[in-house]
């Protein structure tokens, strides 16, 4: 890009000198004409190099004191999280799984250990949507308590203690942070906000702005300890202000807005940065999920794609992106359009999946 960026400064230099002499006209309609088609070039190319440049995943893969790389990722049980923990260990990553389900979290660690004797693997069960939430539940609608190995992992009268959530880490060279826990637990999923029991938008917040907001806060200082560290927060494309999706898409825009704020912050200067790289990656549709197990297709790739798609991103120099190329052209030709052709894409869209949420019901 550097030398893109140098042969445009000195195609400048040369139209400028070729504009002298001309008309006022000319030179105004001849100086739009040509940023109009360098700024196309730049974007053109732009998006290409975004999309082929090489990961720098393996930055983050150092021992530190003789210990070896750890990489936690939550919502490690299905579908993105699972995939993302298997890219990280064939990386050579340990990798530190957490979810919600004890069953679904001890069969995955046996099909990793089993499918990479190497790596090493612990397990971190835990309930993320149980967060601590001042004066905002009534004590009639509070979470009940956790049960067995979810009550050790942390949870204390039915909300999460995040400091002993983060204790097992404690000791571990963590170097990488995927904060992939999330979704919409709203039933049904497509509603608007007024229709949504309360308890439900607390939670569905709580899951996908709270408990990674709580994490990041808790694992920085260690994060910065033994740098070079990363911070991948996942985030969905509903951020876009989509309706019937109130909760979850504020939620998702919550996050990519505290990645780009910690993102920042690790770049001051003066000695006020972090240290830790964070990046917010804004994902389109994907089957192979819990909630969604139809076909791929071209614009709906399945969770594996996205897990590679994601740490593919990673040192792309953009505070955040869109990791699958196709969501990403998806994304910038649907924001290019006129607000109001915009916003009836939108509409549509967003009327055909409740309309198809409904059929699924009256079906079952």
């Amino acid at each position: 890009m550097d030398v893109l960026k140098g042969q445009l400064r000195h195609y400048l230099a040369e139209l400028i000198t070729t504009l002298r002499g001309q008309s006022l006209t000319t030179t105004v309609v001849m100086t739009l004409g040509t940023f109009a088609a360098l700024s196309l070039v730049y974007n053109v190319l732009d998006f290409v190099f975004l999309y082929t440049r090489p990961s720098q995943l393996r930055r983050y893969l150092h021992t530190t004191n003789d210990k070896p790389a750890w990489a936690l990722v939550t919502g490690a049980t299905s579908g993105i999280g699972t995939h993302l923990a298997r890219e990280l260990a064939a990386t050579g990553f340990n990798v530190v799984l957490h979810g919600r389900n004890e069953a679904k979290l001890r069969r995955v660690q046996d099909d990793l250990e089993a499918a990479f004797p190497a790596r090493s693997f612990r397990p971190l069960l835990a309930d993320a949507s149980a967060v601590p939430c001042a004066n905002c539940v009534d004590a009639a609608e509070a979470v009940p308590p956790a049960k067995g190995k979810a009550a050790a992992a942390g949870h204390q009268h039915g909300t999460l203690d995040m400091d002993a959530f983060v204790a097992p880490l404690d000791a571990l060279n963590l170097t990488v942070v995927i904060n992939n826990a999330g979704g919409n637990a709203a039933d049904p999923m497509y509603d608007v906000l007024a229709n949504v029991p309360r308890r439900t938008v607390l939670a569905v917040t709580g899951l996908n702005a709270v408990f990674p907001l709580l994490l990041q806060h808790a694992l920085l200082p260690q994060l910065g300890r033994d740098g070079p560290a990363l911070v991948v927060n996942v985030g969905s494309l509903s951020d876009n202000g989509l309706p019937l999706l109130a909760a979850y898409g504020s939620a998702k825009c919550f996050l990519v807005g505290l990645s780009q704020c910690l993102a920042r912050e690790a770049r001051l200067h003066g000695g006020g940065g972090t240290g830790v790289d964070v990046l917010a990656v804004r994902l389109g549709s994907v089957t192979g999920t819990a909630n969604r197990t139809v076909p791929p297709t071209l614009f709906e790739p399945d969770a594996a794609v996205m897990a590679r798609a994601i740490l593919a991103r990673v040192g792309c120099g953009r505070l955040e992106v869109v990791p699958y190329w196709r969501h990403a052209l998806q994304q910038a030709v649907v924001t290019s359009m006129p607000s109001w052709i915009m916003e009836g894409i939108f509409r549509e869209v967003m009327n055909n999946l409740r309309d198809e949420e409904r059929m699924g019901a009256k079906e079952e």
